[in-house]
């Protein structure tokens, strides 16, 4: 700084403290909302107006679906008789849907 200017190593040029500045990025921004579109990615919407991509789901089958390992929470974890997830089942992803149900699994009582 003290020879009047600052180098930006980015940058091939120089700034110096009388030019002008320009922004040409978005400031910063809060995690307002989450959703998952029809292509199976996690969009994130900022408040900044920004919607960005944040993750992505993808559908996967087993071969031996039911030696899948029930979880608590509606969850499976794979078990050495089910094989490996295998990655690009056939469907499709409802995004910004809920799912119907007539089960109420905060009445459900742990098995």
């Amino acid at each position: 700084m003290g020879s009047g200017s600052l180098t930006q190593y980015a940058s091939t040029g120089r700034y110096r403290h009388d030019q002008r500045v320009t922004q040409n990025g978005y400031a910063a921004g809060q995690l307002q909302s989450v959703a998952i579109n029809n292509n199976g990615i996690v969009v994130g919407t900022f408040s900044n107006g920004q919607n960005l991509d944040l993750a992505s789901v993808t559908l996967s089958h087993f071969n031996g679906t039911n030696y899948l390992k029930a979880l608590d929470g509606g969850a499976y974890a794979v078990t050495e008789q089910s094989g490996a997830a295998i990655i690009g089942a056939s469907g499709s992803i409802s995004g910004s849907s809920l799912e119907g149900s007539n089960t109420d699994i905060a009445s459900e009582s742990p098995s």
